[in-house]
């Protein structure tokens, strides 16, 4: 009987772990400065196997280019190429594409990430993607959402081959610093200096 009761116990173990989703947590990110571009990782967790990825991501609304009414940083770039980015981790190699490329609407861009090689998949742990954001002419202290889901197009979506990929995201915030913030930590990391250099 307690030989059944360790069976069953880990088969419906096995059974939890498989089904937990893969998380993507966008985070808050704070430009390094004003009128500024700056790079920002987007990462996902989890050891769900992935050969696809759809997505869309926009900060605020979207902009008046898709009809909303906050104008906000403008998307210019995105990459997979970050040697920690889960997509180069396929040995066949991808595919990346767009419905709209960068800089076609300031706000919303949707990459599409397919495997070259048909059975290959990567392991959804590490940098999904690289977005490189441009914050010139807003003011400091301004803050925008950065979406994956709730956006203007599809939601971010993973598959393995013909199957979804559980999986769960976490939107987050785009903070564009404020001066008197940037020299407060500027007046913080000085006067860490000065102590460390009276202690030797």
């Amino acid at each position: 009987m307690r030989t059944a009761r360790s069976v069953v116990g880990i088969l419906v173990l096995g059974i939890a772990v498989s089904a937990q989703a893969a998380v993507i947590d966008v985070g808050v990110h704070r430009a390094p400065g004003l009128d500024t571009t700056f790079d920002i990782p987007i990462l996902i967790t989890g050891a769900e196997a992935v050969t696809d990825m759809v997505a869309t991501i926009q900060i605020a609304d979207g902009g008046s280019d898709v009809g909303g009414t906050t104008d906000g940083p403008e998307i210019v770039g995105v990459s997979l190429t970050d040697p920690a980015s889960i997509w180069t981790m396929a040995p066949g190699g991808y595919t990346l594409f767009f419905g709209a490329p960068p800089g076609t609407v300031r706000q919303v861009v949707d990459p599409s990430v397919s495997l070259n090689v048909p059975g290959q998949n990567v392991f959804a742990d590490g940098i999904l993607l690289t977005i490189t954001v441009d914050v010139t002419g807003f003011a400091a202290g301004d803050e925008f959402d950065l979406l994956l889901t709730g956006t203007v197009g599809l939601d971010t979506a993973l598959k393995n081959g013909s199957s979804v990929v559980p999986l769960t995201v976490n939107n987050g915030t785009i903070i564009v610093p404020e001066p008197a913030t940037m020299m407060l930590l500027s007046s913080g990391l000085l006067l860490l200096l000065r102590r460390r250099r009276r202690r030797k």
